[in-house]
Formats: structure tokens, C-alpha cells, sequence
């Protein structure tokens, strides 16, 4: 877990681990390319709150030529 390897780390585990990049390619194309993440809270949201993220994330890829021409000219 996090940044100390366990469980792989552990020393009863004694084997090395590899997952190069193209073992799982569906799950790489998913995580690297096709993924929209978003952490929710303990909590159902509300309607209102799944509208509300719905019209932010709409608004966002509006805008997407615009951020994307931000973010290339610094």
C-alpha cells in the first residue's frame, strides 16, 4: 500500500512482482486514456449535487479547445 510496497514488500512474500506496461491493455487504455475519476465522499449526493457536477463537467469539455489552447500556450 502506498509509497512502502506492502504487501510485496513484506519479507514472508519473497517473490518480485513485475506488471510491465502492455500486460493488461484494456485496463491501461481504461486507466491512461478513458478513465474520469472522480473521488466521492461517504455519502449519497443529492439529485441537485449529480445535476450540479453534471453541468460542471458539461461545461468543461465546452470549453475543452479553449483550456487545451491554455494550457499548450502556458
Amino acid at each position: 500500500f502506498g509509497s512502502k510496497g506492502y504487501p510485496f514488500t513484506a519479507d514472508y512474500y519473497g517473490k518480485e512482482i513485475s506488471y510491465p506496461r502492455g500486460l493488461c491493455p484494456i485496463a491501461e487504455k481504461m486507466w491512461f486514456e478513458d478513465l474520469f475519476y472522480v473521488q466521492v465522499q461517504n455519502y449519497v449526493p443529492t439529485d441537485e449535487q449529480i445535476l450540479r457536477f453534471k453541468h460542471a463537467a458539461q461545461k468543461v469539455i465546452h470549453h475543452k479547445d479553449e483550456i487545451n489552447r491554455l494550457l499548450i500556450e502556458g
